[in-house]
């Protein structure tokens, strides 16, 4: 058996991006608290599986991203931004009906539970990350980062919750209310329990700073597959980010083939190449109104789903395993396709860090 320690010596001899980001796979195994023992193993394409879904157990939950011009967390049930110069008073809370408590934001409904009717959740989220700032927020930002990753480090809400404040006033959180306050502390995370590989693509160079293609196969099917814990990815090969998280694949590979001149020359140690085909199941956004129903079972049935196909090679060396890999660009995708697939990958450990930010 090979261990950690000679694990990463012989990573750390692999020029380039892919031993760089191999060891940053192993790093984030580490930081999740799950083992590298078997990783090796994995370096032969015939091992693991090429079909594979999360069970219900370990599927993360779907919600919504609240974007930040429509108010993210301060976004009422009816999907109006609360707006800081008309927030109810004490007296005027007191005067609403169930209905019209019920319809307020996340962001309200945690100032009126916490007594604050100075409104600081609410007036943070409108002026600070929402459609009040200075620098009015593009349409895809929001809080897909933090309910992508509550979505697997927590619980599923999913009943509705009666509280009473310290004033009285009865709350009701609905689910969705929930998952959208566990996306907003999942905003940020500590350092110590985040991992990338890759960087987001700046500008319009698309995809350029992608992990490389041999550690995405790793990841998927000794991470996600064999670990069974899922992890983010931004799917948008842009500038823009839109984190999903990866729930199942599909995969297809050929028989080992032979190097073309080219490729003998860009990879020195490698001896053969596998095409592989994959089909890859990430979970993104869904409405506010289905985020109040459970969702974990429908997603381990390959339901909310986005599929997305990709391709690379994985180039071997004279023992069959992967050394490096190199992504495969379809020239006859869909312009949808062209602009989706693996910008850079993420995982998160520990608790939501949102409130020290």
């Amino acid at each position: 058996m090979i261990g950690l320690a000679t694990l990463l010596a012989v990573t750390s001899a692999w020029a380039g991006p892919y031993g760089s980001d191999f060891n940053k796979l192993v790093t984030a195994l580490e930081v999740g608290g799950k083992s590298t023992k078997n990783l090796w193993k994995f370096q032969d394409p015939d091992f693991g599986a090429t079909d594979f879904m999360l069970p219900q157990e370990n599927a993360p939950w779907a919600g919504n991203y609240s974007p930040m011009k429509d108010g993210g967390i301060a976004r009422r049930q009816d999907g109006n931004s609360a707006n800081p110069q008309n927030l109810p008073t004490k007296e005027q809370v007191k005067r609403m009906s169930p209905k019209e408590i019920a319809n307020l934001s996340p962001a309200e409904k945690m100032d009126i539970l916490n007594g604050d009717f100075e409104y600081k959740i609410t007036l943070h989220e409108l002026n600070v990350r929402g459609p009040y700032r200075a620098l009015q927020p593009a349409y895809w930002e929001g809080f897909c980062n933090g309910v992508r990753c509550a979505g697997f480090l927590t619980p599923e809400p999913v009943q509705t919750i009666e509280v009473v404040s310290p004033d009285g006033i009865k709350l009701k959180f609905l689910p969705s209310d929930l998952k959208g306050l566990a996306g907003a502390s999942f905003f940020y995370i500590e350092n110590e329990n985040y991992v990338d590989i890759g960087k987001p693509t700046r500008g319009d160079q698309r995809g350029s700073n992608r992990p490389n293609f041999g550690v995405v196969y790793l990841t998927l099917k000794y991470y996600l597959a064999e670990m069974k814990q899922a992890f983010v990815i931004d799917m948008s090969l842009d500038s823009e980010l839109w984190n999903e998280t990866a729930a199942g694949f599909k995969m297809k590979q050929t028989p080992r083939q032979a190097l073309t001149v080219q490729e003998s020359i860009d990879f020195p140690n490698a001896r053969h190449k596998v095409l592989v085909k994959i089909r890859l199941k990430t979970l993104g956004e869904v409405s506010v109104q289905r985020s109040n129903s459970p969702t974990k079972k429908s997603i381990s049935q390959g339901k909310l789903l986005k599929e997305t196909p990709m391709s690379g090679y994985l180039y071997l060396d004279r023992e069959g395993k992967i050394i490096d890999g190199a992504w495969r660009d379809n020239t006859l995708d869909s312009s949808e396709n062209h602009w989706r697939g693996v910008d850079f990958m993420w995982f998160a450990a520990g608790k939501g860090a949102d409130a020290k930010f």
